[in-house]
């Protein structure tokens, strides 16, 4: 039986550690060059921290990271709102830390021969009982194909119009000790602090990315705009990455003897901040079921979490709209944000959110 992960992000390499707790033979097959050397910030939020401790990582996490029970709300001006709770019942919260030192984590526990880097696979040809892939230079042929690439199929995602900039800065104050987000007409500002002095931050943009950025600098009509601590936030920033926003028009978790995971399965917008917490859990999930049922099964399985991943999706995709309205109804959202807190915990308490018990 010869198994390939594709891909050594989050959901591959927790795959890949489980099987490595169960002596489960296996290759990764990993496009980049480098395992994820992105300068980019991750959030681990509190729904999945029973999967680091089962992945025996949780303590290292934590030592590499900060964390925030409350999120801090600001209007256009930068003027504090409200705070919101974003804790579990067991008051665990989010952790924050890079998302190379993350990947570093997880790949540490993984033999160097297990893992082929600069493998790119443009083509998955499916047979009665082996699956065969095609890449840059090379064909591999599996039995089993858990493919943690990505949006690998781009039929099952939407593109939108909506950007994101992800970076860390190196710059420090006060306020960016905790996790914040500032929200103005047609973007929003999120901002969370790092084990190592820096803080993170993610930029989404509804439309013309080049108001913002362009040839990785921010352009001054824009830093005007903002006040003098965030402005310098991004000044003391290198490299931002800037993307086009998509998400899952449909969950897909594979067909035949092929597994999708993670972003591959159920692509999130960044605004409910779940990407890496379901990669976990999925990754948990199947590396629990795959010794005792077929991929069917397992599918079967997995399409009862469907109706909760969907409703992230929507509500990340709601708080993208929230987050960036109007001048006139972000009045009302504020005076709203003021009155009223809104509460995660149905988010934050959830498990797997199967019908089904595991250990």
């Amino acid at each position: 039986m010869k198994i390939i992960i594709g891909g050594a992000g989050i959901a591959g390499l927790s795959l890949a550690n489980f099987f490595e707790q169960n002596s489960i033979d296996y290759l990764i097959l990993e496009k980049r060059t480098l395992l994820d050397d992105l300068a980019t910030g991750i959030q681990i939020a509190p729904n999945s921290h029973h999967v680091l401790k089962k992945l025996n990582v949780f303590k290292d996490i934590k030592h590499i990271s900060k964390s925030s029970s409350e999120l801090f709300l600001y209007d256009h001006e930068a003027k504090h709102i409200n705070s919101i709770d974003i804790t579990n019942d067991k008051g665990e919260a989010p952790f924050f830390l890079e998302r190379k030192a993350l990947i570093k984590t997880l790949r540490n526990k993984i033999p160097d021969n297990k893992i082929l880097n600069n493998v790119d696979v443009n083509q998955v040809n499916y047979f009665r009982e082996k699956i065969k892939l095609e890449t840059n230079d090379k064909k591999f042929e599996c039995n089993y194909f858990f493919n943690s690439f990505g949006y690998h199929d781009s039929n099952t995602f939407f593109e939108s119009n909506a950007f994101a900039i992800w970076g860390i800065s190196s710059y420090e104050h006060e306020i960016f000790q905790k996790l914040n987000l500032f929200m103005h007409h047609n973007f929003h500002i999120v901002t969370y602090p790092l084990k190592n002095k820096g803080t993170a931050f993610t930029i989404s943009v509804s439309k013309d990315i080049e108001r913002l950025i362009l040839n990785d600098k921010f352009n001054k009509s824009f830093l005007q705009k903002l006040p003098v601590y965030l402005k310098n936030l991004l000044l003391h920033s290198k490299n931002p990455i800037v993307r086009k926003l998509k998400y899952s028009k449909s969950i897909n978790w594979g067909k035949f003897n092929q597994i999708n995971l993670g972003d591959a399965a159920h692509l999130m917008l960044p605004h409910l901040a779940q990407g890496a917490s379901q990669a976990f859990i999925d990754a948990d999930i199947v590396s629990q079921l795959f010794q005792q049922h077929s991929c069917d099964e397992i599918r079967k399985i997995l399409c009862t979490r469907n109706k909760f991943l969907n409703r992230i999706i929507h509500n990340a995709e709601m708080n993208r709209i929230i987050f960036q309205l109007n001048p006139i109804l972000s009045s009302f959202r504020n005076t709203f944000l003021k009155l009223y807190k809104p509460r995660y915990k149905w988010l934050y308490n959830s498990d797997h959110e199967i019908k089904r018990k595991f250990k």
